[in-house]
């Protein structure tokens, strides 16, 4: 009897004593909000609230550290963005990563090379272009039948002969630098060298009757002087030299603009020869011996702002269409204007050349404001080297179009000097082929 009694008291003290201690355990953390009946024994300063890592805190960790390593974003700039390249685990990028392309906000589209803080860029240029030039006559080309249109009867047809210019070849060279750092920000300087020259001969080939050349320029008034045939040569230096500010960016997925801003330095040089060989007397008859010769030369230098825009439509595989325009305004310094004739100032036909050459030029050096234009378009290819993007080549082919407008001064002062009349100078034109090669490194 009393031992049952030991045995309930003991096992009253232990149950006693379980409970005591499970009161006493202090409150575990948890990331729910402390159940009320369960923490009810627990002292309030045992039960402080625990701040809880929320299932996107791993992922924003990870991207932060991708940031940091400048490893964002993750597509390949200067090419097309596709929506699944902004996603990393099907989850769309969020935007305090870095990786995340707000609205409001055009995304750089500047090749970028792996973990580098810049770039540098070099371009060599093929160009082969066509020039040409308002106003550069050799000479008429005179249809009739001796005697001469003084002693003929009826009209005369003329025809105004000029210089006959061809494709010729030139280049480009040219060096870039991108700073990320400075919101893909872009310098770059670009030098053109052109230095075409064209040679023309006229003769009796036009299987007229009777061809008789008139020289040019002439003067006014005076009898015509004929000629048997002609030799005319114009050379041409044009030396031009950029430096821009561009940025180019991502309108939309796969339009790319490269606006730009900056300086442009031109320097034209221009010399047209014409020789004209074995005058003809009133008869017909070749005056062998007698030729007359003119020399125009023309020096000029420019500077001035230039803006413009580059575009890029991307397409697949690293093409795209290109299509780029530009313009300056330059202040123009002629500093040479002149022309040399030994032409008579009057005569009949088979008069001898002076024996010293009239020489006429401005007073002063000449100062205006030239405008000029470029419009290029056509086809580029590009794509990026190595395991980890080290380098980007790319390829273009366009054809330009480019006028410097009021450009010849030289034909200005012919008219103003021989014929007394004023008219506007001529524009310069060129056009042609242009295949660039561009390396980043």
């Amino acid at each position: 009897m009393l031992q049952k009694r030991l045995a309930t008291l003991l096992l009253g003290l232990g149950a006693m004593s379980s409970f005591m201690a499970q009161a006493d355990e202090p409150c575990k953390k948890s990331c729910e909000p402390c159940p009320p009946k369960k923490c009810e024994p627990c002292p309030p300063k045992k039960c402080e609230p625990v701040k809880c890592e929320g299932p996107c805190e791993p992922q924003k960790q990870a991207l932060r550290d991708c940031e940091r390593k400048k490893c964002c974003p993750y597509f390949e700039m200067g090419e097309p963005i596709d929506q699944d390249d902004l996603k990393k685990d099907n989850v769309l990028y969020p935007m305090d990563t870095g990786c995340y392309i707000p609205a409001a906000y055009n995304f750089p589209a500047a090749y970028k090379m792996d973990d580098q803080c810049w770039d540098l860029f070099i371009t060599a240029s093929y160009i082969y272009w066509e020039a040409f030039e308002d106003t550069l006559p050799t000479g008429f080309q005179l249809d009739n039948t001796l005697p001469l249109p003084a002693a003929a009867a009826g009209g005369v047809e003329r025809e105004l002969l000029l210089i006959d210019p061809e494709y010729q070849s030139g280049f480009k060279v040219g060096l870039g630098w991108t700073a990320p750092s400075f919101d893909n920000w872009q310098v770059y300087a670009e030098y053109t060298w052109y230095h075409p020259s064209s040679d023309d001969d006229e003769d009796n080939d036009c299987g007229c009757e009777t061809n008789t050349l008139v020289v040019y320029p002439n003067c006014n008034p005076c009898e015509d002087l004929y000629v048997s045939t002609l030799h005319s040569k114009w050379k041409l230096d044009v030396d031009l030299a950029d430096l821009s500010l561009q940025r180019p960016f991502y309108l939309g997925k796969r339009l790319v603009i490269n606006p730009f801003f900056g300086l442009r330095g031109a320097w034209i040089k221009q010399k047209f020869n014409v020789t004209y060989d074995d005058a003809l007397t009133a008869g017909g008859v070749v005056e062998t011996g007698v030729d007359y010769s003119t020399s125009l030369h023309s020096k000029s230098w420019g500077v001035g702002p230039r803006v413009g825009m580059e575009g890029s439509w991307l397409l697949w595989g690293g093409l795209r269409i290109i299509g780029n325009a530009s313009g300056s305004i330059l202040y123009t310094s002629y500093t040479t204007i002149s022309m040399t004739s030994d032409v008579p100032s009057a005569g009949l036909p088979g008069a001898a050349p002076l024996t010293t050459a009239n020489t006429w030029k401005y007073h002063k050096k000449y100062d205006a404001l030239r405008a000029n234009a470029e419009l290029d378009t056509g086809l580029g290819w590009g794509m990026y080297l190595g395991c980890d993007n080290d380098f980007h080549i790319d390829l273009a082919a366009t054809y330009d179009f480019h006028v410097f407008w009021n450009q010849n001064m030289m034909e200005d002062l012919q008219n103003q000097s021989l014929h007394h009349v004023a008219a506007a100078p001529g524009n310069l034109y060129l056009h042609g082929l242009t295949i660039k090669a561009r390396f980043d490194f």
